[in-house]
């Protein structure tokens, strides 16, 4: 409660969309932040929109069920002003229709390729298991090997 930070999801966006981008390519960089409009920690939201859009990233903000005095307040006014003067759009989400309305309206807006790329890790892992456990197999038949060592019960 009370750690809504805007401006450092936008800038960990803004990282990732240039980390991840192809070289050379300029287009197609768009986040979409889901917000309450309540900006109260971190790095000021404004200053994270400058930065992404000097990135080459638009930016569209939905307010998800954001009540009538929250969306007055100057600061929301503000952050709002910043998302269309930087090329985004502005989408209030009081309802699922209103949510589905956004999402078709930025998909009609930004065409492009959607590149995703995952990586699987399916390598097993026994042999951490197995190299153990037969040098301890191998140490225990060799010290059998000690008259020392041999259990006379």
């Amino acid at each position: 409660e009370g750690m809504t930070a805007i401006g450092e999801g936008i800038a960990v966006a803004s990282a990732l969309l240039a980390r991840q981008s192809a070289v050379g390519v300029t287009g197609n960089k768009v986040m979409v932040v889901f917000t309450d409009g309540e900006h109260n920690y971190g790095l000021d939201p404004l200053e994270a929109l400058d930065a992404a859009s000097a990135a080459g990233a638009r930016t569209h903000m939905i307010g998800v069920d954001l009540p009538a005095e929250i969306k007055a307040r100057q600061e929301v006014q503000r952050l709002v002003g910043a998302v269309r003067r930087h090329g985004g759009r502005y989408f209030d989400a009081d309802t699922v229709g209103q949510l589905r309305a956004a999402s078709r309206s930025i998909d009609s807006l930004e065409k492009g390729w959607l590149v995703q790329t995952r990586t699987i890790r399916n390598r097993p892992v026994y042999h951490y298991f197995v190299v153990p456990a037969l040098l301890l197999l191998t140490l225990a038949m060799l010290l059998r090997a000690v008259p020392y060592f041999v259990d006379l019960t």
